[in-house]
């Protein structure tokens, strides 16, 4: 609907401050990378650039310099005369960029550029492309279902979910204070312990879990009596040894196991509530075995409630 190519059905849309329902895509301003790329393939990555501003009927010589200089920002001067086929599929997506950004566009529309990456090149242009973006100063609009993505490059996330925004804010408020469980999934990993709220105090709550166990968690406005579900990351879940006694501390036993490299993912049953936790390796640190008894605890600040959330699968 902001490039043009579908007309929404109710509401405005506006660039510039100009409302641009019925303005057709090609007098937009907008520059588009397209998940594909569709790069034309009879045209050198020189003529793929200039293609915007030859249709815009830009003189040969301004033409020319502002091509020099577009690919000079993705630093593929030396692959101009080269084609589609004959790039690799990184070079591929800066000749795509570069032609979005030749025209000097008010918008530069990114359709999931990273999809046809493996993952150590997505994980090299991610930062390659912020870096364009903000030399350029150009607003840009990321579509991504990669949380990594949506995480490392963006200022500002908006989580849409059927059509309908979910939560707009920074990747920080949105990681951390998640708006209801769908974006608590949507944006990493997680685990939501359902509980009822015995007490609060200040912006901490006291909380009874189906298991018993009694917890403590950040909920600036839920009430005692009330039902709530505590969001918690597996990374700000500690792992300690069985029979470790203090706030938040859960004993459970570790049922799967999964190596990650710098760090071990487990799945702890505790008690009938079974939680994912990530643990750093670092300086020699074992990976732990299934069946081993471990105590589980955390920050109670770290632990979110999520109010009126509805569970993932009733919202698709």
């Amino acid at each position: 609907m902001i490039a043009g190519f579908i007309r929404p059905d109710a509401g405005h849309i506006r660039l510039r401050g100009e409302r641009v329902n019925d303005v057709p895509p090609y007098e937009r301003d907008i520059g588009m990378v397209f998940q594909s790329y569709a790069l034309f393939p009879h045209m050198t990555a020189r003529d793929n650039v200039a293609f915007g501003l030859k249709m815009r009927r830009l003189d040969r010589r301004a033409t020319a310099r502002r091509v020099d200089e577009a690919l000079a920002l993705v630093r593929l001067e030396a692959y101009a005369g080269r084609y589609p086929h004959q790039l690799s599929g990184g070079q591929q997506q800066r000749v795509a960029i570069a032609r979005a950004l030749v025209i000097e566009p008010s918008l530069l529309l990114l359709d999931e550029p990273m999809s046809n990456l493996d993952a150590a090149l997505r994980a090299s242009m991610q930062f390659e492309l912020r870096q364009i973006v903000e030399r350029v100063g150009v607003t840009t609009l990321y579509v991504t279902h990669n949380q990594e993505e949506a995480l490392s490059m963006s200022d500002r996330i908006i989580v849409l979910s059927s059509g309908r925004i979910e939560q707009i804010g920074t990747p920080l408020d949105v990681y951390a204070s998640p708006a209801n469980e769908f974006v608590a999934g949507f944006l990493g990993r997680s685990n939501v312990i359902r509980c009822r709220v015995l007490e609060r105090g200040g912006a901490l709550i006291t909380a009874k879990m189906e298991s018993g166990d009694t917890i403590a968690a950040r909920a600036p406005e839920a009430a005692p009596g009330e039902a709530v579900r505590l969001l918690i990351r597996p990374e700000s879940i500690s792992i300690r040894p069985a029979g470790q006694s203090g706030e938040n501390c859960l004993q459970g036993r570790v049922s799967q196991v999964a190596f990650m490299g710098a760090f071990a993912e487990y799945v702890v049953d505790a008690g009938g509530t079974v939680l994912l936790v990530q643990e750093a390796l670092g300086g020699g640190r074992a990976v732990r075995r299934p069946g081993e008894r471990v105590t589980l605890s955390w920050d109670p600040a770290l632990a979110v409630a999520l109010r009126g959330a509805l569970p993932e699968a009733d919202r698709r």
